[in-house]
C-alpha cells in the first residue's frame, strides 16, 4: 500500500524534525505543533492498519 508508506515516511520526517529542535524560547510552539502533527499521522496509520 503506497499510501501507508507515505504516512510512515511523514512520521519519520516529523520525528526527525522534533529531534532537531533546540531548546529555545520559540521552540515550545514548534514542539507542540509537530507533536500534534505526529499524533495525527500516527492515528491515520492506526486506522489504515485496523
Amino acid at each position: 500500500m503506497e499510501f501507508k508508506e507515505t504516512i510512515k515516511q511523514k512520521i519519520a520526517e516529523i520525528a526527525a524534525s522534533i529531534n532537531k529542535l533546540e531548546v529555545m524560547d520559540d521552540s515550545a510552539y514548534d514542539f507542540e505543533y509537530l507533536s500534534g502533527l505526529l499524533d495525527a499521522y500516527r492515528d491515520v496509520l492506526d486506522m489504515l492498519e485496523a
